[in-house]
C-alpha cells in the first residue's frame, strides 16, 4: 500500500507522515523493532537511517512479504496497524504518543502560520 523511508526524523516522522497524508491513524508498538537491546525509546523513534523503511502492507499480503524478506535475510517486524483517527506509539506497554490525526494535520500544514499569528 505505502512505503516511507526513515532518513529524516526517523521512524517517528515516517509513521506520522503516512498517517497525516493518508488521513488514518495507526497503533504501533516499537518494542517489536529488531534493534540492539536497551535502546531508549527516543533512539528507536528518532534515529535516522537511509537503509530503513516503513512498509504499510495489506493484511492478506503479510505472509508473502514475510516469506520474501526472510528469504533475503532482511530484518523486519510487524509493528502494528493503520486504522482509526489517532497516532498511538507504544513501548513496553506504555503509550509514548497518543495524538489525534486532525490535530497532527493542523500542526503539520499550519504550524508556521499559527506560530507567527499566535506566538
Amino acid at each position: 500500500k505505502s512505503v516511507h523511508d526513515c532518513s529524516k526524523g526517523g521512524l517517528s516522522i515516517a509513521l506520522s507522515e503516512l498517517s497525516i497524508f493518508g488521513n488514518i491513524g495507526c497503533t504501533i508498538d516499537i518494542e517489536k523493532i529488531p534493534c540492539e537491546e536497551n535502546l531508549s525509546s527516543e533512539k528507536i523513534l528518532f534515529s535516522e537511517s537511509h537503509s530503513r523503511y516503513l512498509l504499510v502492507i495489506n493484511k492478506k499480503n503479510i505472509e508473502k512479504v514475510n516469506h520474501i524478506l526472510s528469504k533475503k535475510k532482511i530484518a523486519f517486524a510487524v509493528l502494528g496497524k493503520y486504522s482509526g483517527d489517532q497516532i498511538i506509539i507504544k513501548h513496553k506497554s506504555k503509550n509514548l504518543v497518543k495524538f489525534r490525526i486532525d490535530l497532527a494535520q493542523k500542526r503539520y500544514f499550519n504550524g508556521l502560520e499559527d506560530l507567527l499569528k499566535h506566538g
